[in-house]
């Protein structure tokens, strides 16, 4: 088989590049054999810095300078600062690294029977291409740029920068599961996959960060983002109010954070390409209820007029208007007929555990009290008396159900808090007031 003839421009400074790269094509002779003839010729000075034609490739001229830098890496070096600068190719490993992408990718389109000017440059091609470089001659670290991307900008989907792919096509390897040059046009990373990349991504030990000559800069964490990018990766961090935070997406295994609680957590930009939108939502309902009835072992009770406002912030507001709890039994019922309680108090509130599914967990309240309760009736007489002996036995009754863990159930405009008490079984109905 004829060895790979690379035919470039003729003028002094193409000469003198290929020169210089000429360790990179012995690389490629050798690793390339079914490339024959390859033509080199300059890309237009505002194009891209590789395009690829049917009989060769285009480089854009600006890698045979003036300058230590092609226009790109200059810019990089600008807006990366001095401490990455060691990560800056030169013009001769820029050019090498780019003349070795090319021959990839002709081979590539060959392996699937098509012009080289039709295969598509994506994150697919590019990114395969890229980590291949990388093996072929990793003395021109070609792959480190991508990482400080990858691990800075994390929110940057793959679509708008293809070349960080190359390190999902590392991670892959590594884990026993590259991806073959025919199936490459089709793939994509399963949402598990795209999550274990993110974490992995992170991992200092053995992520691009662990063979890097420089320490490189990692995202800090944020809010979640309103929308991501396809195949983006979003470091999240937050604190949950009293209601808990729950985080759930298409692309996102929902998680839960316990009110106090710090969420950290890589949210996931859709797999399959088109963006995605995050949604948060209280672990624990907040709002204003109305306690409708509830269960004590077997007494049945009702109640009227009581309302809870579990607010975001950890308050409990609890008001008395014209309310009557009680045993639904003919006597009680007599009596809730004709009077009538009236008063306020409050307390804390947090949500103290999220179960997996959604709409279920525990809460807990401290420091529930009522005040000022008075006795009126409810029709004739317009008067009010204090509630004195009441008011002992609803304290004593808030008193038992302080610092104590309440299972709860959300279902639509319910709210069902369970726990025991006093070797009996006790069930409060909530019902949403607005």
């Amino acid at each position: 088989m004829r060895s790979m003839e690379l035919i470039w421009p003729e003028a002094d400074a193409w000469t003198s590049l290929e020169r210089a790269l000429s360790p990179a094509i012995d690389h490629a002779r050798a690793a390339l054999p079914e490339l024959e003839a390859i033509t080199i010729r300059p890309g237009p000075a505002d194009g891209p810095q590789l395009t690829l034609t049917d009989s060769g490739l285009l480089l854009r001229a600006d890698i045979l300078g003036p300058g230590m830098h092609a226009r790109t890496d200059r810019d990089w070096l600008a807006s990366e600062g001095p401490v990455l600068a060691p990560l800056a190719l030169d013009r001769w490993r820029r050019a090498a690294g780019l003349l070795l992408e090319g021959l990839i990718l002709h081979r590539l389109a060959r392996q699937h029977g098509c012009a080289p000017s039709a295969l598509p440059l994506s994150w697919r091609t590019l990114g395969w291409a890229a980590e291949w470089v990388d093996r072929l001659d990793p003395e021109l670290g070609w792959l480190w740029q991508p990482a400080v991307g990858l691990l800075s900008a994390p929110q940057r989907g793959l679509a708008a920068a293809p070349r960080r792919a190359a390190w999902l096509f590392r991670w892959l390897a590594t884990e026993g599961r590259a991806v073959s040059a025919e199936a490459l046009l089709s793939w994509a990373p399963a949402p598990a996959e795209w999550a274990a990349f993110g974490a992995w991504c992170r991992d200092r030990t053995h992520g691009p960060d662990a063979g890097c000559p420089v320490t490189l800069p990692i995202a800090a964490p944020g809010k979640p983002p309103a929308e991501a990018e396809p195949l983006s990766h979003h470091p999240v961090a937050f604190t949950a109010d009293a209601a808990g935070l729950r985080l759930h997406g298409p692309a996102l295994a929902e998680t839960a954070c316990l009110a106090g609680g710090t969420m950290r957590v890589l949210a996931l930009g859709s797999v399959e390409g088109e963006k995605i939108v995050m949604q948060q939502s209280p672990g624990v309902a907040s709002g204003t209820w109305s306690l409708a009835s509830g269960e004590l072992g077997q007494r049945v009770g009702a109640a009227r007029g009581v309302e809870l406002v579990l607010r975001n912030d950890g308050v409990v507001d609890i008001s008395l208007a014209n309310a009557f709890v009680g045993p639904v039994s003919g006597d009680v019922l007599s009596l809730a007929s004709r009077f009538g309680a009236s008063g306020f108090g409050g307390g804390r509130w947090s949500a103290t555990a999220l179960d997996p599914v959604v709409g279920s967990g525990a809460l807990t309240f401290t420091e529930l009290t009522i005040e000022h309760l008075t006795i009126h009736p409810r029709k004739g007489l317009k008067f009010a008396l204090p509630g004195q002996a009441w008011l002992e036995r609803l304290r004593n009754a808030l008193n038992r159900l302080n610092n104590r863990p309440l299972r709860y159930t959300l279902r639509g405009r319910e709210l069902r808090l369970e726990t025991s008490l006093r070797g009996s079984d006790l069930m409060l109905r909530l019902e949403r007031a607005r």
